[in-house]
């Protein structure tokens, strides 16, 4: 068979097809497809993903009181990517998210961050959420009283 990136490819003599010869060049060409190297290399990059992944397993406490909470926030920054929030112990909201400027206000009730966000024109909406804390670091909200989804801030 003709020679290909300076490889020499050569059909299998008890096949009829070319599937081992394809089969062939890709193993010599793309070294990682071989199946032992494939393993190794998808083990290493499941381990990457997991380091990244550790905040994500992190032991969160639930937060139960406005003064816990106001001491958690009291002074900090809130960050994740492409948000900066602070949150004020008067119950004001203030930030920017992307491109725009990020406003609100917030109360302490039963046990949950009600919070009215609006997020450049855009009105966000009133909604209660959970909060937890991982260390002194990382804080969590999740929506619907703790039933809809979370997002994890870092404080600075």
């Amino acid at each position: 068979m003709a020679d290909v990136f300076g490889l020499e490819l050569r059909k299998n003599p008890r096949s009829a097809d070319t599937d081992h010869v394809i089969r062939t060049m890709h193993y010599r060409v793309f070294p990682l497809w071989k199946p032992a190297i494939m393993r190794y290399t998808m083990l290493r990059i499941a381990l990457i993903v997991a380091l990244f992944a550790i905040p994500a397993w992190a032991e969160f406490e639930k937060v139960e009181d406005k003064q816990t909470f106001t001491q958690f926030v009291t002074g900090k920054t809130l960050t994740r990517p492409m948000v900066k929030l602070r949150v004020a112990p008067e119950g004001l909201i203030v930030g920017r998210g992307l491109l725009w400027d990020v406003t609100g206000a917030w109360t302490w009730q039963n046990g949950y961050f009600c919070r009215e966000l609006y997020w450049g024109s855009s009105e966000l909406g009133y909604n209660c959420q959970e909060v937890r804390i991982s260390g002194d670091s990382i804080i969590r909200f999740t929506s619907d009283r703790g039933a809809g989804h979370f997002a994890d801030f870092r404080l600075h």
